[in-house]
């Protein structure tokens, strides 16, 4: 799913609005209104990039989607851990306001990944959540890619067989990944890749 928020191949979709829309713009109460039979263009990567979507959103990290729990990776729930967390700070500002003060930022709770992976990889409790509604690699709605399904599902499959059996690294050090924007994005025609095979 990162993969595909950071480089989401399919640069833009257009809709035609069914009926006039009032959208809420921002946090201030700024409103616009989209007339009934308007064509408009969705940019899913200026959604996918934007900071008030995601934490830290041009940053590649998978952790936002999953946490270690028990030995394995787990689905992060974005509506548990958002409410999770806005009672943690009522509760906090109650706390202040009994207290006649602020109180003191409670630590970020242990890293909750194995010892087996590096510090670049423990950031997962320091993220929040991705938010499923922000994500629009398939877009959404009743008019969304018919294969979003068959496409994960691959995916999925794929990436678990090829990293049970091997490891995989670029073979060039400092590669920079240069894209081909056309319709959809290109990759490059050739990928310094390297594999070798687990021992463990």
């Amino acid at each position: 799913m990162e993969t595909l928020r950071v480089h989401t191949p399919v640069i833009f979709t257009t809709r035609v609005s069914s009926k006039d829309l009032t959208l809420d713009t921002d946090d201030n109460g700024g409103m616009v209104t989209i007339p009934k039979d308007t064509r408009f263009v969705i940019h899913p990567t200026m959604v996918h990039l934007d900071e008030r979507n995601f934490d830290r959103a041009e940053e590649f990290l998978p952790e936002r989607w999953v946490r270690w729990e028990n030995g394995g990776w787990v689905d992060r729930d974005f509506e548990k851990e958002k409410k999770l967390a806005d009672g943690a700070a009522s509760d906090e500002a109650a706390t202040a306001a009994t207290a006649g003060g602020p109180t003191t930022p409670t630590p970020p709770p242990p890293s909750s990944l194995s010892d087996k992976y590096t510090k670049e990889n423990s950031h997962a409790d320091t993220i929040s959540a991705a938010n499923p509604q922000s994500f629009f690699a398939f877009s959404d709605g009743a008019r969304n890619c018919i294969g979003r399904r068959l496409a994960i599902m691959e995916m999925t499959i794929f990436v678990a067989v090829l990293f049970r059996d091997m490891c995989v690294d670029l073979a060039e050090e400092g590669y920079e990944l240069v894209k081909e924007r056309r319709f959809v994005i290109l990759a490059p025609n050739t990928l310094p890749i390297a594999f070798w095979k687990r021992d463990d």
